[in-house]
């Protein structure tokens, strides 16, 4: 599943981390900031920077730029 996403100052999933069901994602970021938690680990993405991780780890992401980020977000099926 790819997502294209525009992320508002301000904006993102909130402070309270989530997982899902899928194997892998990639956050890319194409252009702004984002600031990602990845179970206890802090990452600030800034254009062209992209982290890979699994998704069953809690995670969550805000903007906090002053400009909008465009995120591309692409996540793996789970594997059965």
């Amino acid at each position: 599943q790819v997502i294209l996403s525009t992320i508002e100052p301000g904006g993102g999933t909130g402070e309270e981390p989530y997982t899902h069901d899928s194997d892998e994602e990639v956050v890319v970021v194409l252009n702004g900031t984002l600031d990602l938690w990845v179970a206890d680990e802090h990452y600030v993405l800034r254009e062209g920077d992209a982290i890979t991780f699994p998704s069953r780890l809690p995670h969550w992401n805000v903007n906090r730029g002053e400009e909008p980020a465009t995120v591309l977000f692409c996540v793996t099926p789970p594997s059965f």
